[in-house]
């Protein structure tokens, strides 16, 4: 049986919001994917360096995490409010963080080092 027919219809209220916040993380992956596109494009003082690619490709990793975070944090909810169980946490919570400090670090790193080489 799918998962939409079991249980109770939830609130419509309830369903609105979990949609809304899914395409809250949907508009954030949006952004990742901008950022990903804005550093390959313009960062030039990048252009050679082996940041560059890594920086553009952990921005595309996060850009795809959040979109399926995104889908299944809303499924969990919607089967939840359904089955009337709490909500459970989403591990975006862990997992993006950890990948932008480390994006971070290595923006860092190289702007260091373009300091003390230039």
């Amino acid at each position: 049986m799918s998962w939409k027919k079991q249980g109770d219809d939830p609130d419509y209220r309830f369903t609105l919001a979990n949609e809304r916040t899914f395409l809250a993380w949907v508009r954030t992956a949006l952004g990742f994917f901008t950022a990903a596109i804005a550093v390959d494009q313009l960062a030039s003082s990048l252009d050679g360096a082996f940041y560059k690619p890594l920086i553009c490709i952990a921005l595309l990793v996060i850009s795809v995490l959040c979109s399926v975070f995104a889908y299944a944090n809303w499924r969990g909810n919607e089967i939840a409010m359904r089955l009337n169980t709490n909500l459970t946490y989403s591990n975006a919570i862990k997992v993006i963080p950890v990948l932008m400090v480390l994006v971070i670090a290595v923006l860092l790193s190289s702007i260091y080092n373009d300091i003390l080489i230039g």
